[in-house]
């Protein structure tokens, strides 16, 4: 009764929770002994991960979270999109440093374009246990994957210099430099990431029962990245406070390949596009108002996207053809965090965005987007349980500045509830968790020529996780630990936003067609041992099932047919193992069999497959005289083209080398 008193409490006050540090550390004999209190937190990759690893890019290690699926369009510079238990590209947020990516003209992130030479620490988090505080439209969203790049952390030497190059199969090429200072209050950084590619891989794969080979054309790929960050931190009257400001500029030239067809190879379209951003956060810790101990912190971000695309050899009078679009979002927010003692936790926050978009293409509209958002929740820790609840809400205005008109007002609330066993049985917790939340349609899907549909409403989803952990009990001796999780969902999607045939079969629209339903489970393992005598072992491996199914009507062609792209079975291993400065990592992703369309037929069906990557390295960064770690290794050691979209042909077996020079 004390519970659910407790949740109705939450929700009648109104009162937002987010996650603290909640691992609790003990030293003894000089190791650390970690107690996890949650009984699931965010899956995280620390630098370490990363380097044992060498992904191509974030969307690359994100394959290896259980229930995520990344929809890959080709290796080096292919869009690269992630779905979580069934739910949309756009149902997930990219935080960069703290600051939600944003782009309302697509409403999703391309995980491709964001290297990780520059990543320091990858998170994805959809249970609101990050210990980063979020932006509070990113909180709203729920599933957000977080990052923090090298140049933001504090440099507590004088200066550092680290500096990166890779060679890889096919072209490509690496290039990563980054200087830090101290300063007296702080630490400013710059860093430079340029990647070269030309992907002229060759290919041999079969399509609708035949054979085809070729070289893969127009696919190569270039981008560069420039940022800067600027961090003061100052302390008064045992107030605690941090000013940060992070900028940067990117510039990427991509040539679009296309689909492999038996009556067309290769295509000759180009997708361009520059990114300029400024980001400002104020941050206070320790403050006391009276048994309260606050956190807070105030941020801006300005972005502006310019995109490109050219189809030199279009058929029109002009003889090609290119569309110019530039999104320009800002967006201000106050988020604050009070915790007395440690048994209860009150959050609240507020944030306005808007979101412009400008074309030179005279059928498509110039959207104007206004967003008032407000998130309130609470926690409550009881002896062997914690109770979270959350409400947040929002309100949308936009308008066609073209011809000035407004579509109707959004007004959506978005609820949150956990109840949290940590211990239920000796280092056995569960927890059960629920969540609503909401999608808003992005400008292409409202706006695009005779596709876009002004009428549209946001999709939602209800989601229910229950899910168990058990850690081992730490052994001081060897330092070893073991973890597994499981989980058991199921997600209901309503009003979801799909392209469906209205006039005819060639006159297509977006349309709100109904109702998707997901249910499945995923289990993961970790074990972890660090030796006396300069030996590490790590293994890693974790399995999903989603059955991801169209309940839109009764009696049609896809109905309980499984969504498009989205596998029913996938599963990754990685094993490390490291003697002194030498590593070995070896790692297997499996993706299970896919549909290209909504209805499943053998036509449709687009076969699974397997990657074995191995990674070898040598770490002397220890040596003074020689600061260096070299990478090397083989992806996709079998050397077989799969193709995870259908006729988007992936590149075969590569070779890679990478230096790394740090001091």
């Amino acid at each position: 009764m004390k519970i659910i008193s407790t949740i109705l409490l939450i929700f009648c006050s109104s009162v937002l929770w987010s996650q603290d540090d909640s691992t609790g550390v003990k030293t003894f004999n000089e190791v650390q002994i970690i107690r996890p209190v949650i009984p699931e937190e965010p899956q995280r990759f620390t630098t370490e991960d990363i380097e044992r690893l060498q992904p191509l890019d974030l969307g690359s290690m994100l394959q290896s979270i259980p229930s995520v699926s990344i929809k890959n369009y080709g290796d080096v510079g292919g869009l690269k999109t992630l779905s979580y238990r069934g739910m949309g590209a756009q149902h997930n947020v990219l935080m960069v440093n703290g600051f939600a990516v944003a782009n309302a003209q697509t409403g999703m992130a391309d995980y491709s374009q964001v290297p990780v030479e520059n990543v320091s620490y990858i998170e994805h988090d959809v249970f609101g246990r990050s210990n980063i505080l979020p932006t509070v439209g990113a909180a709203l969203q729920g599933n957000v994957v977080s990052i923090l790049t090298k140049g933001r952390q504090l440099n507590y030497t004088k200066q550092s210099v680290l500096a990166s190059y890779g060679i890889s199969s096919f072209g490509q090429h690496d290039i990563f430099a980054l200087y830090k200072r101290k300063l007296k209050k702080g630490a400013f950084g710059i860093d430079v990431n340029q990647r070269f590619y030309r992907g002229n891989y060759t290919y041999n794969f079969q399509t609708s029962g035949i054979d085809v080979e070729g070289v893969r054309e127009n696919n190569a790929y270039q981008s560069s990245f420039v940022n800067f960050n600027y961090i003061r931190n100052w302390e008064k009257n045992y107030v605690y406070k941090v000013f940060e400001v992070f900028g940067g500029y990117t510039n990427i030239a991509n040539e679009l390949p296309g689909a492999v067809l038996l009556y067309a190879i290769a295509n000759d379209e180009e997708l361009n596009s520059e990114k300029g951003y400024v980001n400002l956060s104020y941050k206070s810790y320790n403050k006391r108002v009276k048994a309260w101990n606050i956190r807070s912190r105030s941020y801006a971000s300005f972005q502006l996207d310019k995109n490109q695309y050219l189809d030199p050899t279009y058929f029109n009078a002009a003889g090609f053809l290119e569309h110019n679009y530039q999104n320009f979002s800002h967006y201000y927010g106050h988020y604050a965090k009070a915790l007395k003692g440690d048994r209860f936790t009150l959050n609240w926050g507020g944030e306005f965005e808007n979101n412009l978009l400008n074309s030179n293409r005279e059928d498509f509209a110039t959207p104007n987007r206004l967003m008032a958002k407000g998130l309130m929740a609470g926690e409550v820790k009881y002896t062997k349980y914690i109770v979270k609840g959350s409400l947040g809400g929002r309100y949308i205005l936009e308008q066609n500045r073209g011809n000035n008109t407004w579509r109707n007002p959004i007004f959506a609330f978005t609820p949150e509830v956990l109840v949290d066993r940590p211990f239920l049985i000796g280092n056995v917790g569960a927890f059960l968790w629920y969540q609503r939340s909401f999608r808003l349609p992005n400008f292409n899907e409202l706006y695009y020529s005779q596709i876009g549909n002004i009428a549209l409403d946001p999709e939602k989803v209800n989601q229910l996780n229950l899910g168990v952990k058990w850690h081992s009990k730490n052994s001081v001796g060897n330092a070893y630990g073991q973890e597994f999780n499981a989980n058991a969902f199921g997600n209901l999607i309503e009003d979801k936003i799909l392209a469906i045939p209205t006039k005819n079969l060639f006159i297509w629209s977006m349309q709100n067609v109904g109702q998707v339903g997901s249910i499945g489970g995923d289990v993961s393992y970790v074990y972890r041992k660090k030796f006396r005598n300069n030996k590490f072992m790590q293994l890693n491996a974790n399995y999903t099932y989603q059955r991801v199914v169209d309940l839109s009507e009764k009696g049609s062609a896809t109905y309980r047919h499984q969504i498009a792209y989205i596998p029913e079975h996938s599963a990754n291993f990685s094993g490390t193992f490291e003697y002194r400065n030498f590593g070995m990592t070896h790692s297997l992703n499996y993706i299970g069999a896919r549909y290209a369309l909504n209805q499943n037929i053998p036509q449709n069906k687009v076969a699974a497959y397997m990657t074995y990557d191995i990674n070898l390295s040598l770490d002397l960064r220890g040596n003074s005289k020689l600061p260096l770690r070299v990478n090397g290794g083989i992806k996709n050691v079998g050397g077989k083209n799969y193709q995870y979209v259908k006729s988007f042909v992936l590149q075969g077996r590569s070779f890679y080398l990478k230096l790394i020079y740090e001091i």
